[in-house]
């Protein structure tokens, strides 16, 4: 039998550490759910580090059981959101992470995939789980038209651009209502799956996850994720080893628009229900804030941004300042809340969550065998940030 590599011993020794963590926390009851996925997650991420197979591959890892048992910890419709929420913040943080493109139409494609999902199954009969691949490959295009905008447009321009898309196209729904349901949008009907529904429909996120997950570990490792590295550093230097700024911004575009159309397809399956109001610009500054917060180049920050950024929608409330000032009337919103609370988090770390994670865990004071091995792990072939 072949002795284990230091990547897979770290794979093993990241899930076992947290499916460790979910037996100690799941009887401590005071825990919220989603600090406890995350100290299950965090627990795992350091043994994997501590194992000596890189710190990226052990966040990505660690990842696994807390997301199969996420439902014994949060409820199970908020576990389902969160999943296909972390696929469309993924396909954002290729765009905006490793091609460094900014784009704020991302939520706006999620709507996008979602009406493709309900027109199809509603007005034209087709087997809701078919509508899937289709919703991915419509998005795909318009992938491909926003990646021939950055080709011309970059930084603010592009910014405001993609912005432009994000307000006009709720617009563009509501005004065809014969076939969007304008303003009342679509119901969509239930997943034909096996036993109870909403069990089926977490198992249906779960396994797109995963295949999102390892698809977009293996393209990111390879040469295009190679290439995306060398356009963001320095387009110049890319353009003189051969590589194709042009068709590095596309793919990324297009890479990155089809998990949003996944990601639609899976909501408007999940939700029941899509309307124009859902999607607009404001969803797409969520998405932004998602990777920002979770981690810029991170596949493990992406859904950890994703849960943070869920959690605090779901239970920020109105904080009253009257009482601090002696004034009636003077309240925080909870998006002044939301706000507030972000802006604490970026001056904590620039890097997210995860990149706080990933200086807390080398201040650790590892075994001096592990720490001469983490550098040369992490000098793989996978681009910075992969976790």
């Amino acid at each position: 039998m072949t002795a284990l590599t230091a990547r897979q011993r770290s794979v093993i020794v990241a899930a076992a550490g947290s499916a460790a963590g979910l037996g100690i926390t799941y009887p401590l009851v005071f825990l919220p759910g989603a600090l406890a996925l995350g100290l299950c997650w965090l627990l795992g991420y350091l043994a994997g580090t501590m194992a000596g197979g890189g710190r990226r591959l052990a966040a990505t890892a660690a990842l696994v059981p807390p997301a199969i048992a996420a439902p014994a910890f949060m409820p199970l419709l908020d576990v389902t959101q969160v999943l296909i929420l972390g696929i469309a913040v993924l396909g954002l943080n290729v765009i905006v992470g490793w091609a460094g493109e900014l784009n704020l139409a991302q939520g706006t494609v999620v709507g996008l995939g979602a009406y493709v999902s309900a027109i199809l199954s509603v007005h034209h009969g087709w087997p809701i789980l078919l509508t899937l691949p289709i919703a991915a490959a419509l998005c795909g295009l318009v992938g491909l038209f926003l990646g021939l905008v950055a080709l011309r447009f970059e930084g603010i321009f592009l910014a405001v651009l993609t912005m432009s898309f994000a307000l006009i196209l709720p617009i563009v729904l509501k005004h065809y209502d014969g076939l969007t349901g304008g303003t009342q949008g679509i119901i969509v009907p239930d997943v034909p799956l096996p036993g109870d529904q909403a069990t089926g429909e977490y198992v249906l996120a779960l396994v797109c996850v995963v295949l999102v997950v390892l698809l977009t570990y293996n393209v990111l490792r390879d040469a295009v994720g190679l290439a995306l590295n060398a356009v963001r550093e320095s387009p110049i230097a890319a353009a003189g080893s051969g590589v194709s700024a042009s068709r590095v911004k596309i793919t990324a575009f297009v890479f990155g628009s089809v998990l949003a159309g996944i990601a639609g397809s899976l909501y408007a399956m999940t939700v029941g229900f899509v309307g124009p109001d859902s999607f607009g610009l404001f969803y797409g500054i969520q998405f932004l804030t998602m990777v920002v917060v979770g981690g810029v180049r991170s596949i493990a920050g992406s859904f950890l941004g994703a849960l943070l950024i869920f959690q605090l929608n779901a239970h920020v409330s109105p904080i009253d300042l009257g009482s601090f000032v002696g004034a009636d009337g003077l309240a925080l919103s909870p998006q002044a809340v939301f706000a507030v609370i972000l802006i604490g988090v970026l001056i904590a770390t620039r890097d997210g969550v995860v990149g706080l994670l990933t200086k807390a865990g080398r201040a650790l004071p590892l075994p001096s065998a592990v720490s001469r091995k983490l550098p040369r792990d992490q000098a793989s072939t996978l681009p910075e940030g992969t976790a």
